[in-house]
Order: C-alpha cells, then structure tokens, then sequence
C-alpha cells in the first residue's frame, strides 16, 4: 500500500544485475575458446580481400602497424552513431528520437520515489566526469611510471575515444534535460564508461587465473548497466543513446583488445594494477557523492511536472478538468484515492487541523519500522508511512488517534496548482482510516482504507467553504 513503486525498482535493478552477471560469464565462456580460430580466420580472410582486409588484418597481426586502422575504426564508431543520433532528433523535432525513448522516459517517471531517486543519484556517480577522469588519469599514470608505454599507448587510445565520443554525442543531441543541468548533456559516461571500464577489465583479467578471468568482465558489464539504469531512470539520456553507447564502446573494446592481445606488450604488474583501478573508482565515487548534485529539471511529460496554473472560478465551478490529469501527472497514490481539493496556503491547513485535534505526523525513521515486531498490536507505536504522489512524498501529513486506540485517521496533501488570480495554492487530499493486523504471527502491519473527506471534521465554525463535485465519475 506505500511502496509498490519502490520494490518494483529494486524487483527490475535485482534482476538487471542477476542477468547481466549471467550473460557476461556465459559470453566470456563462449568466445575464448574459439579466439584463436577467429583469428586465424581473420587473417584469411584479410589475405583475399586486399582492400577491406588491410585494416582488419593491422588489428590482428603482429608485423603490421595497427595505429591508421584503429583511427580509422574510431572515426567511424563515433561519427555514425552522432549522425544517426542527430538525424532521430532532427525527425522527431526536438522531442524524444523514437517512440520507445518517450515510453522507457514515461515508464520510469511513474516508478518515481523520494528514496529510489536519492539511490539513482548515489549510482550515477559510476559515470560522472570526476569519475572516469580518475580512473583514466591514476591509471595512465601508474602505467607510465611502471615503465609499460605499450599499455599506456593502448589505455591512451581508449581515454581518447571515450572523450571523442562523448563530446561528439553531447553536442549533437542533447538528452530528455537538454542543457538545462550544469553537467553537459552527453557527459554522463553513456559512451565512456562502456570503453573505460570495458578496457580496464582487459588489462586486469591478465593478472587473474584463468578460471577467474570473465569476473572483471562481469563486474565491468554490472557498472555499466547500473549506471544507465540510473541514467535512465533519472531522465540524463534517451534509452536509444544509452543501447547505442553500450554497443559502440563494446565494439571499440573488442577491436581494441585484440590489438593489445596479439601484440608483445602486456600490463605490468596486473594485481597492482587491478587494485589502483579498483581504488580510482572509488575515489572518484566519492568525490562525486562530496559535491552537490545538479538539480533535475521538469521531466517531459513525466513526474516531477512545474505546478499548473488554474483559473479559480472554473475550479470551484467544477468545470475545470483534474489538474494532474490535465498536465499529464503520474497516477495517484496506488491504494487509494485523491479525495480532497483545499485551496489555501499549506499554515491554514496544519492550523485548521490542529484545532480539530490532529497532530502533524512524526518525521518517518527506518528505525521505528522495528515497532512491527513488537508482541503488542498497536497502530498508534507503527510510524506513518510515506505515501508517493507525483514523484513526491506529501508535504502535509497529519494524523489523529480514536478515542478507542484500534485505529487513526492519516491525512496527507500534496501541492497540485496554483490558482489565478493571486497564485492561491491548490492541495489534494487523501483521508485514510489505519489499522494494525499481525501478518503471519509475527510482523504488525498497517491496514489502511480511504474515507470520506468529512472525518477532517470541517464543520461550519472553521468558516470554511465547502462544495462536493463529481470527477470522472467519482
């Protein structure tokens, strides 16, 4: 009844993370055992075909300079997908490139909560630029200073497409929040992170046995994907941008890789590597998490929408359509619904209430949800739970305790519009009788059921108003 939101995202990141640590380990047991024939292929096929096999042949041989063809790949991999990313955002006039980009935007402005949002920020952080200029710099560095040129030649190369890339995307299409965030909008590691810690994996995986060598390339494909689910449920990036950077960076790692693999040089010192990565990472996480966070803007056509301005005489007339339905708002809170329009500022409310006989509901701590293990059933020891409207836990909560103690009444009220003329605050309200029942002998939870608006008491001293109007059928 409070957080069906909530434990859906954490149903859908468990089983991202579940099956990508599956995919890639069954991925890495498949192709190692046929590089070698793959290769041998390769080079077959590049002796007959002079022209195209030339560049596929430097990749993979040894004797041959492998330095024009990865340019040349680079170019390419980074000027089709800003092309094509470019021509969706041209045919779509500025709005989402393709019809599944508006609906994964949609979807995830409906799974919004206080909590979720707060951990998608925490984990976005794998990708900020703070981040991956860490993990890029102590790395090159450490390579250098080990005297390994080969493979900070081969990390080089592997910074540079990462930044070309981002560069080239951000400027050409800008994400659902456009510019409108102090960070550019193609620098959320979208196409980095992929190739940069794709890489790293290849040079860490050499230092481990070989029954262990597909966990760096698992952990790397984790990273990856929890920081577009972030991305994405954040709004930072088109879900076509986010499946473009994961194949265009898994492409440049592959050809990358078997540049760096069938040549003499090799990381040095790979366990010391391996643990310099491991702690620029998180260095880099946690200088991001130091710093404040960017403000998210207005979703489009999502949670979080600016408050709508209404004309007073058409809402009170009751001619005026639902506001949230009017501007395309998320649904509300699953349970129960949206009983009460109060128009007036947020202190009246709390005041009215109050001298009613109601409280304004304790701040929610996780560690009162220790209560519901407590031998005695008592609704009024359980904390009330927040409730998620918009993307938004309500800003008012009061309650009330029964004179009997088997039950109180929860008010919550959410900012909804602004009424015109004078920009009058217009709240919706949601009235609800709560209940404690023992589930499975053990754990006490709350039975909540919407009542009617009268349980406030708003008698006719409060010099309030009061007119019923039917939505919807409702």
């Amino acid at each position: 009844e409070t957080a069906p939101r909530l434990a859906l995202v954490l149903g859908l990141v468990a089983l991202l993370i579940i099956g990508t640590l599956w995919l890639a380990r069954q991925t890495y047991r498949w192709v190692v055992p046929h590089l070698g024939s793959w290769t041998r292929a390769v080079l077959q096929w590049s002796g007959r075909h002079p022209v195209l096999g030339k560049p596929t042949r430097a990749l993979v041989d040894p004797d041959h300079a492998e330095t024009p063809a990865l340019a040349m790949l680079g170019l390419g991999l980074i000027g089709g997908p800003a092309l094509l990313l470019t021509a969706l955002h041209i045919l779509a006039g500025g709005g989402p490139p393709t019809t599944l980009d508006a609906l994964v935007l949609d979807a995830s402005a409906q799974l919004h909560t206080p909590a979720a949002e707060l951990a998608a920020r925490a984990l976005s952080a794998i990708g900020s630029p703070w981040t991956l200029t860490t993990l890029g710099g102590l790395t090159l560095m450490t390579l250098l200073v080990q005297g390994a040129r080969f493979t900070a030649a081969h990390w080089s190369a592997a910074l540079l497409f990462a930044l070309a890339a981002e560069l080239a995307v951000g400027a050409v299409t800008p994400g659902p929040v456009g510019l409108l965030v102090p960070i550019p909008a193609g620098a959320y590691g979208t196409f980095a992170a992929p190739v940069m810690y794709g890489f790293a994996a290849v040079l860490t995986a050499s230092g481990l046995p070989d029954q262990w060598r597909w966990l760096p390339y698992s952990m790397a494909a984790i990273l990856v994907m929890v920081l577009l689910s972030a991305s994405l449920y954040l709004g930072f990036v088109w879900f076509s941008e986010a499946l473009l950077g994961v194949v265009v960076g898994s492409v440049w790692v592959l050809f990358l890789a078997a540049a760096y693999r069938t040549r003499s040089g090799s990381a040095e010192r790979p366990r010391r590597l391996t643990l310099l990565i491991l702690a620029s990472i998180s260095i880099g996480i946690l200088w991001t998490l130091s710093r404040p966070a960017p403000e998210l803007p207005a979703y489009a056509n999502a949670a979080k929408i600016p408050v709508p301005a209404l004309d007073y005489a058409t809402w009170w007339s009751g001619g005026a359509a639902h506001p949230n339905a009017a501007t395309g708002a998320a649904d509300p809170p699953i349970g129960e619904a949206l009983i009460l329009e109060w128009a007036t500022d947020e202190n009246e409310i709390r005041t009215v209430l109050t001298e009613r006989g109601w409280d304004p509901a304790p701040a929610f701590l996780w560690l009162d949800l220790l209560n519901t293990l407590s031998p005695e059933v008592n609704v009024n020891t359980l904390p009330v739970l927040p409730r998620v409207h918009q993307g938004q836990h309500g800003q008012i909560r009061m309650v009330r305790e029964l004179s009997d103690g088997s039950a109180r009444l929860v008010a919550r009220f959410w900012l909804e519009a602004r009424l015109d003329p004078g920009a009058l605050p217009l709240w919706f309200g949601q009235v609800s009788l709560e209940r404690a029942v023992r589930r499975g002998g053990l754990i006490a939870m709350i039975k909540s059921q919407s009542v009617a608006a009268d349980r406030l008491d708003l008698s006719g001293e409060t010099g309030l108003t009061l007119k019923t109007i039917r939505r919807d059928g409702q």
